[in-house]
């Protein structure tokens, strides 16, 4: 099983996130990760443990990025998505810089777009260029109508997705 490093930086290139993963796919759309339960995760607010083990879509062209977060019992919790910009992967690190604004899908709560106001407050702090502000605004908007319309994997029944079956495919990659 190969494992990269996902490396998600600010548009200052200070440090948003850091952690290892395993790839578990890598063709012309992108790459799918897999983070297990209980694995370290360094960022601006220092190192700790994830709390879900996850599955992660990033693709190279798209603006977003897309998270399935399993509870403890492997039932989906929820779906999140990063406004992002298009990642590269270059010597085992999935690089790309985090714009702040997130589409939240949670099983409780619904459907909405976090940390708007961290998006306006860096945008301004570190001169993001209109035409990224636009393009990220546009990537939120376009990611929430996908949730609540039942684009991509959104239109799957939440209580089908469970962690056991989405790892079978890869299972001996696993072990």
């Amino acid at each position: 099983m190969k494992t990269i490093t996902i490396l998600s930086t600010k548009y200052d290139n200070s440090l948003h996130w850091r952690y290892e993963a395993h790839l578990l796919e890598e063709t012309e759309w992108g790459w799918l990760t897999f983070h297990p339960r209980h694995q370290p995760v360094t960022s601006h607010k220092g190192t700790w443990l994830n709390n879900h083990p996850l599955l992660r879509w990033h693709w190279r062209e798209q603006w977003w990025d897309a998270l399935l977060l399993f509870d403890d019992h492997g039932q989906w919790l929820e779906w999140y998505c990063n406004v992002i910009t298009p990642p590269r992967l270059e010597n085992g690190v999935l690089r790309y810089q985090d714009l702040d604004l997130d589409v939240i899908w949670h099983r409780e709560h619904g459907v909405r777009i976090a940390d708007a106001d961290e998006f306006e407050r860096h945008a301004v702090q570190m001169a993001y260029p209109q035409t990224l502000i636009q393009q990220a605004r546009e990537s939120a908007q376009e990611v929430r109508g996908l949730m609540q319309h039942g684009g991509w994997r959104f239109g799957e029944d939440p209580s089908t997705l469970r962690l056991e079956q989405e790892l079978a495919r890869w299972q001996p990659l696993l072990l």
